[in-house]
């Protein structure tokens, strides 16, 4: 079993509709983590997004709870600080991924991004 990555771009204050499922490169995982980052409890009182789980464990639109699925307290950074990876091969060899990042480097620098490990 892997670690995989989507980036939730923040649409206002307290949600984001936008999911970029990052293709899975382990080699960039230490790169994402490395960046300058803050818990998002501190950044936003109250996050929505499609990612919440019910009672059930089903996803669906709502509140995410303040830690992922493997108890750890989700972070925040910016779209600026992930274009610094734009250069790099697990970004500029993977389709998927380049255009990830053709998107944040489109959006605001400040624009902040929940990083949702699943």
């Amino acid at each position: 079993m892997g670690v995989d990555l989507t980036l939730l771009p923040f649409d206002a204050d307290f949600y984001s509709h936008t999911m970029l499922q990052v293709e899975r490169r382990r080699e960039l995982w230490p790169k994402v983590t490395a960046l300058d980052s803050a818990p998002l409890a501190l950044v936003s009182k109250d996050f929505h997004c499609y990612l919440a789980r019910d009672r059930n464990g089903e996803t669906r639109y709502g509140t995410l709870p303040r830690e992922d699925p493997y108890g750890t307290p989700y972070r925040c950074t910016t779209a600026g600080a992930l274009s610094k990876l734009w250069t790099d091969p697990e970004v500029r060899d993977n389709v998927r991924n380049r255009a990830i990042w053709d998107y944040l480097a489109a959006l605001p620098p400040d624009t902040r991004v929940v990083l949702h490990w699943h």
